[in-house]
């Protein structure tokens, strides 16, 4: 097992999951009209109340690079 700050990661992958969940969003909710920013700080804002600051990962889920 190793243990990763979640939270950290989805603060620096802004720019990577800030289009995707958009996408997400507009594809379940196709008439719904949301600023893209608000619903990503919301987003994170549920994740630092839901998850530890370093949550538990099988070994599995990461690489690691040297």
């Amino acid at each position: 097992m190793a243990r990763v700050n979640l939270v950290e990661m989805i603060e620096r992958m802004e720019l990577e999951l800030r289009p995707v969940i958009k996408k997400a969003v507009q594809e379940t909710l196709p008439n719904v009209e949301f600023d893209e920013k608000d619903l990503y700080r919301e987003f994170r804002k549920a994740a630092r109340r839901r998850f530890q600051t370093w949550e538990r990962v099988p070994d599995s889920c990461i690489k690691p690079e040297y």
